[in-house]
């Protein structure tokens, strides 16, 4: 796991495409489906948008659907996360008292 997973700041998502299973550690904003519509969301409520229509942060996929989710699974590769290193990492934070215990509870389930 290239990403250590930091609460608030990173995001664990798990996908399946095509029919194959896997989990990844990013930053939040790689997973909006419409980039597009968000910065004319934002533009229509008065916000600035900072390089309106470049798209390179994410690997120049302005919309992630079915026909771009291969291209961009292979841009982020190296983010994908082992099943048993997620569950170390979930674990061991529980083992030591965190104070995230009742978030981490929340989502130990869904790795075991």
């Amino acid at each position: 796991m290239k990403i250590t997973v930091e609460y608030g700041e990173n995001i664990i998502v798990a996908v399946v495409h095509p029919g194959k299973f896997g989990w990844y550690v990013t930053e939040k904003d790689y997973w909006y489906l419409d980039l597009p519509m968000l910065e004319n969301e934002a533009v229509q409520a008065g916000s600035k948008v900072f390089n309106l229509g470049n798209y390179s942060s994410r690997f120049d996929i302005s919309r992630l659907d079915e026909s771009t989710a291969s291209n961009f699974l292979a841009q982020i590769a190296d983010l994908k996360a082992d099943v048993h290193e997620l569950r170390e990492k979930f674990f061991m934070d529980l083992d030591t008292g965190s104070d995230k215990r009742d978030d981490l509870e929340l989502y130990a389930i869904a790795i075991c």
